[in-house]
């Protein structure tokens, strides 16, 4: 494994477009990439009120992309990035800061794959983002990828994602556990004779929570899936929640009364391609269930709980901009009544993800747009300010306008 830099990339601030009533009034948002496509896909808290952002590169000198880790200071201003792969692609899905105060990023690998086609990826770093060891989970006959990892209560590390190589069905749920220093302890694969993705996995009580969208059980095409396991990875339960039409969604979040939360888009509810969240209790009841939006598509990925037992959601719409996606952030109340929207309007092609509330109420939003400097795919960072139930407030800082951040890492192997 290669550790590389995406050289030369480039903050900007630009301003947030607010909508809806009580809605956020300014918010800081920066983009950062380089002369090719950046994408940023998920972000995580840091031990030092940052936090590190896991996405991919093709700024680093591969012309198909490198796993991609950028770490933020308290306020969301870039303060390093490291980029690992080899010749072929590469791409970091989810990362987090691990208990020696390290990172873990789990994605792909084609580079060190054990066939033709890409592995499951974990990377271990220390806290520069320098690479300290790194697995990849595969057969040589399919695909694999990693989506989200989480660290478990021993040390060790669980990984949601999917395969291909089982047979199960076209694609599965893939569920890994392994000890502290990557080793497999075991490995299930979940799922029917369709197509199933495993989105997010977080520890519960029983054992562990799967949440995605299956194909193979449910009511239509793509339905949203929640699987409850033991603590051995074996499947205890299914439970599927959508309609005649396709819905998507598995960033799965736990909430204050022991329940969960996902976040998707459905094609049976709304006006069809809406935002949708499914709320449910700690067995995988469902509870309640919303559609946001208009006329036109929309969506969401991340979701966290606020203080007052509300929501924040992520994603993007094309309700104020029709054939062109807005990111939005989406304020909801702990009923899931729609409360505010901010939208990230730049008259391109804007993609929300991944999104983080810290401990002063401030919410941090990545993605990607189209609308970067170089006129090609950039990561962003959206900063609101002290979200509650009124909105926010305007910032009273600010970042440079515009800089440009270059340098040259060491280009350790790995084995």
């Amino acid at each position: 494994m290669m550790l590389k830099s995406a050289a030369c990339l480039i903050l900007m601030m630009l301003v947030g477009m607010p909508a809806g009533a009580n809605g956020p009034e300014s918010v800081n948002y920066y983009t950062i990439g380089g002369p090719c496509a950046d994408f940023g896909y998920s972000i995580e808290p840091t031990s030092d009120g940052g936090y590190i952002v896991a996405g991919i590169s093709l700024s680093s000198g591969n012309e198909y992309g490198d796993a991609w880790l950028v770490k933020l200071s308290q306020t969301g201003e870039f303060e390093w990035e490291r980029v690992y792969g080899g010749p072929q692609i590469e791409e970091a899905r989810h990362a987090i800061q691990t208990s020696d105060g390290g990172y873990l990023i789990t994605g792909k690998t084609c580079s060190y794959s054990t066939g033709d086609f890409s592995d499951l990826w974990l990377i271990k770093t220390d806290n520069q983002g320098n690479p300290q060891w790194s697995r990849t989970f595969g057969e040589d006959n399919g695909e694999e990828l990693g989506s989200f990892v989480q660290q478990t209560s021993e040390g060790g590390y669980i990984i949601a994602g999917r395969s291909n190589s089982f047979g199960l069905g076209d694609y599965d749920i893939y569920l890994i556990k392994t000890n502290a220093l990557g080793y497999m302890q075991w490995q299930r694969v979940l799922g029917g004779n369709g197509d199933d993705f495993g989105y997010t996995v977080r520890q519960c009580e029983a054992g562990y929570a799967i949440a995605g969208y299956t194909n193979s059980f449910g009511s239509g095409l793509e339905d949203v899936c929640l699987i409850m396991t033991n603590t051995v990875g074996q499947q205890i339960s299914v439970d599927t929640y959508g309609g005649p039409a396709a819905d998507y969604g598995g960033f799965l979040t736990q909430t204050i009364d022991g329940g969960y939360i996902i976040s998707g888009e459905s094609h049976s509810y709304g006006s069809g391609g809406s935002t949708w969240i499914v709320k449910t209790d700690a067995d995988g009841n469902e509870l309640w269930t919303f559609c946001y939006g208009g006329l036109y598509h929309e969506g969401s990925y991340g979701v966290v709980q606020t203080f007052d037992r509300g929501y924040l959601l992520a994603g993007w719409t094309e309700t104020n901009d029709p054939g062109n996606c807005d990111a939005v952030i989406l304020k909801l109340d702990q009923n899931g009544e729609e409360d505010w929207r901010c939208l990230y309007d730049l008259n391109a092609e804007d993609i929300g993800l991944g999104l983080q509330q810290d401990g002063e109420g401030n919410c941090f939003m990545v993605g990607y747009t189209y609308n970067g400097p170089n006129q090609d795919y950039d990561m962003f960072v959206a900063r609101l300010h002290e979200v509650n139930e009124a909105g926010v407030d305007p910032a009273e800082e600010e970042l440079p306008e515009n800089y440009e951040l270059s340098g040259i890492y060491p280009n350790p192997g790995n084995g």
